[in-house]
């Protein structure tokens, strides 16, 4: 989603819905919620608190609560844009290179080992696993054979 600013600055948040059948009444909340924002000033704090108010009595659960959260995204993003700073520096984090993993659904050993292959043809050197197999010698042999594929660090 973008948010467009008065002060001139687009800010973007991605939003995600476990079916699309809350599509089209998530981004008409959304729509319905930006008629409140318009006009105010870039300040997420205070657009938080306002759009808090409105749903004290609902409750933000569900669409209100991913509603509220991709505008909230989208105003630090544009709040971060407007002092010229990444975000996560705006946000008092470090811009500092942290290490990606492969992380993708697996069910077995056999899928495991493939998508270890995978994972190393794309360029990935760490990848999260799946355990929780019925059994656990089932898990043992998922991460013992994914561990001389890939280098494996606990979480």
């Amino acid at each position: 989603m973008d948010l467009y600013t008065q002060e001139g600055v687009v800010g973007h948040a991605y939003l995600f819905t476990y079916t699309p059948l809350v599509l089209k009444p998530l981004l008409g909340l959304i729509e319905n919620l930006a008629t409140l924002l318009k006009g105010l000033e870039l300040s997420p704090l205070d657009i938080e608190r306002k759009l808090d108010s409105r749903f004290r009595l609902l409750g933000k659960t569900g669409l209100v609560t991913m509603a509220i959260a991709g505008i909230d995204m989208a105003l630090w993003d544009a709040a971060a844009q407007a002092a010229g700073m990444p975000l996560c520096r705006f946000l008092g984090g470090s811009t500092d290179p942290v290490p990606a993993y492969f992380s993708q659904g697996m069910d077995g050993l056999e899928q495991g080992v493939e998508l270890a292959h995978e994972c190393i043809e794309r360029g990935f050197s760490l990848m999260k696993i799946k355990i929780g197999y019925s059994t656990l010698t089932e898990d043992i042999a998922v991460v013992k054979a994914l561990d001389c594929q890939v280098r494996l660090l606990p979480l």
